[in-house]
């Protein structure tokens, strides 16, 4: 469940842009190949490679991932792609939970949990937030950090 920020349910908590590049053919090679396409550019302050294909993590897509940081504008963006053979359905479930059970109180909850995540520097993923406070009713911090 890659999807942290969310820009499209208007829950970003950062600049965060997530690429999903979908094909039967993906392999490592492939990811690895973009990856030294993209170093070489040098448009980024950072790059990040993992292999969630032969390393399984639980709460993340089977994929290879690339994670890029950089700064635009005085503000910090992260942007991860996935190289992946097919949509995790996983993530998609998810998102569409999210959609169905969204509402504007909610939203003010997810938001002021995922500005304290990131103002304490805090190793927990935005899916555990969303499934917190829409599934678990939690209504701050603490009772994410016992669902993590």
């Amino acid at each position: 469940m890659p999807f942290g920020d969310s820009p499209e349910l208007d829950l970003m908590a950062e600049g965060d842009i997530d690429i999903y590049v979908v094909d039967k053919k993906i392999n490592k090679d492939i990811a690895i190949d973009a990856l030294n396409k993209l170093i070489r550019k040098n448009q980024c302050r950072g790059y990040l490679f993992y292999d969630f294909v032969k390393r399984r993590r639980a709460g993340f897509p089977r994929g290879y991932y690339l994670g890029m940081k950089t700064r635009f504008k005085k503000r910090k963006w992260v942007m991860d792609v996935w190289f992946m053979r097919e949509l995790d359905k996983p993530s998609d479930r998810l998102m569409s939970f999210v959609k169905k059970n969204l509402t504007a109180e909610n939203k003010k909850k997810i938001l002021a949990i995922k500005f304290q995540i990131k103002k304490n520097h805090l190793d927990i993923p935005g899916y555990l937030v969303y499934l917190g406070v829409l599934k678990n009713k939690a209504k701050n911090l603490t009772a994410i950090k016992k669902l993590a």
